[in-house]
């Protein structure tokens, strides 16, 4: 036989690639191969967008990687219950030249009339030099009332945009970028989830000016709430970790994977996804690495809304939403909960936010996993004030799986997701409701949080006693309980008489406990165990104690019968006398 491997990833972005193969037969002969892969990328945008007459909206239509060959051309035709008094549109296709990133301009225009809400939709053909995905289709509300502002934040130091700041590198700058469809709204802005230990230096409402030279090294959370004057409301949320000194990049590495050099690529987070661009081969604002340095497992949400990096994760070096106990442990306020008790996660455990959302709205998350799901798994969450518990499923939260491969899945919109999770499959794709039972922070308000992870339930303890052999009255009886723990914190040990006279037990609450002096009788004894999730595992044993026998004798027999003997003699020396 032939054993026949990829040397390399075999999870590869959209372009040209070089595969190589490599087989190898029983004697140890090796041959290698190489193959030309070209990858179509698909073509991604908003299903679901909202605005007012009167605004020009701007959709995007995006690349999920280079195109093989350029222009890319995606026709669309507009559709909906709208005519042409209602809008304008100049083009009836996008045409992306270089990169990934088009755009439709769509002007909303005033017709005076007084009208209910309207519904516009772009219907997209089939494009050159890219494939569309499972949805062609973008729906866009014409709101005839209030439409709730949107906000976004980004910081910048050094004239970069950044999520990792430097001590060294001088003031950095988070600006809120406010929008309303509705021309007349007044917004204001409520920077008061931001961390208090970063000092305004600004007196510009939308903006904060910090100084990070004097902070102690660590991640800063920066919240910012814009709301109307009707009370409809959005927040965005950013983390931003800081380091002591920039890091030197070098011409001559390519952490990341994707052609070009660290010093090119730099420092700077231009998706703001919490991973420095160097670090991270993927620029797309709703995707997301999930480790760091592999062209696969990438986590990816509804085009239109963007993931970064959840707390956990910023808080340690691995650069991806991936995360471990350890990282767990030493994060505030997730350090106060320790590992998930009886449970023992298999996929991996992510740390990510979803900001952009809809308010109160549900989003999809694709998670691909490190291991492939096991049988019975059960999806965990970390809550940062109620600790571990179990994903919520109901009408607008439910979890999902994917065959997929080894760090390869489906998009949000793919049929191939069914509910629950599935032995053997590699995807896990979450449908969360922001402000819902499975978002950590909540409230909704824009913005979901959720480190989370499939596991499975550990088998309840058990329990043995070890056979009590032959015990005389007056001595100790020794108990022994046998406990397999499997995996599992054992919260209490229990021994208690259950027949025959009272006695006392010593050491009650240890798995070796014992009765001193015992007297002659029938007994049984029965000890529980209890883990930490407060399952119960119980053995019994019976005892028999014997009665002590006769003491041995002192000699008092003996002696009465040479007494006899004696006197026998006595008696007959005396006759002969006579």
């Amino acid at each position: 036989s032939v054993a026949v491997t990829v040397m390399g990833s075999k999870n590869l972005p959209s372009g040209s690639h070089s595969v190589y193969w490599r087989a190898v037969d029983a004697a140890g002969n090796i041959a290698v191969a190489q193959q030309t892969v070209n990858i179509v990328p698909l073509v991604v945008f908003k299903a679901n967008d909202v605005s007012v007459e009167g605004r020009r909206v701007r959709l995007a239509v995006n690349l999920t990687g280079n195109a093989l060959v350029y222009p890319v051309t995606i026709p669309f035709s507009v559709g909906g219950d709208v005519d042409t008094s209602d809008y304008r549109i100049l083009n009836q296709s996008v045409v992306i030249e270089e990169g990934r990133f088009g755009f439709i301009n769509i002007d909303l225009l005033e017709d005076g009339l007084n009208e209910s809400d309207e519904v516009l939709t772009i219907n997209f053909a089939s494009p050159t030099n890219a494939v569309l995905g499972n949805t062609s289709l973008h729906s866009l509300v014409i709101a005839s009332g209030n439409v709730a502002p949107v906000v976004s934040l980004i910081a910048e130091q050094n004239a970069q945009s950044v999520t990792t700041i430097a001590r060294t590198e001088g003031n950095v700058v988070i600006r809120a970028n406010s929008f309303d469809a509705n021309l007349n709204d007044v917004l204001s802005l409520d920077w008061t989830g931001t961390d208090a230990r970063l000092l305004d230096l600004d007196s510009n409402d939308a903006s904060i000016t910090i100084d990070p030279s004097g902070l102690a090294l660590g991640v800063y959370p920066v919240m910012v709430k814009v709301e109307d004057q009707l009370g409809a409301s959005q927040s965005a949320a950013l983390l931003m970790k800081l380091i002591d000194a920039a890091p030197v990049l070098s011409a001559s590495v390519d952490s990341d994977g994707d052609g070009i050099s660290d010093a090119d690529e730099g420092w700077q987070d231009s998706d703001g996804d919490g991973i420095a661009d160097y670090l991270d081969a993927n620029s797309q604002p709703s995707t997301l690495s999930a480790i760091a340095g592999e062209a696969g497992y990438q986590m990816v949400t509804e085009s239109g809304l963007s993931l970064q990096i959840g707390a956990v994760a910023a808080n340690g070096l691995n650069n991806g939403a991936l995360v471990d106990q350890l990282l767990i442990d030493a994060t505030s306020p997730y350090d106060a909960f320790g590992h998930d008790e009886g449970h023992d996660n298999i996929g991996g455990m992510f740390d990510f936010i979803v900001s952009g959302a809809a308010v109160g709205s549900n989003v999809k998350v694709v998670i691909p996993q490190i291991e492939a799901i096991p049988a019975n798994a059960i999806y965990r969450k970390l809550h940062p004030q109620n600790g571990w518990q179990t994903f919520v499923e109901n009408s607008n939260n439910r979890v999902f799986s994917a065959a997929g491969s080894d760090g390869a899945c489906p998009m949000t919109d793919s049929a191939e997701y069914t509910a629950g999770l599935t032995a053997g499959h590699w995807c896990v794709m979450l449908q969360l409701e922001d402000g819902g039972a499975n978002d950590a922070d909540g409230i909704a308000n824009g913005i979901i949080v959720d480190p989370s992870g499939a596991s499975i339930l550990l088998a309840a303890p058990t329990v043995s006693i070890a056979s009590v052999g032959a015990v005389t009255a007056g001595n100790s009886v020794n108990l022994s309980a046998n406990i397999v723990d499997n995996g599992n914190t054992i919260a209490s040990i229990q021994w208690q008489q259950t027949a025959g006279a009272s006695v006392t037990i010593n050491n009650p609450t240890s798995a070796n406990a014992s009765v001193s002096n015992i007297a002659q009788g029938s007994y049984s004894f029965k000890v529980t165990v209890t883990d930490a999730l407060g399952r119960i595992a119980e053995a019994s044993v019976s005892v028999t104690v014997n009665a002590s026998p006769p003491p041995p004798s002192s000699g008092g027999g003996g002696g009465a019968l040479m007494w006899l003997l004696l006197l026998g003699a006595l008696f007959k020396v005396r006759k002969r006398l006579v």
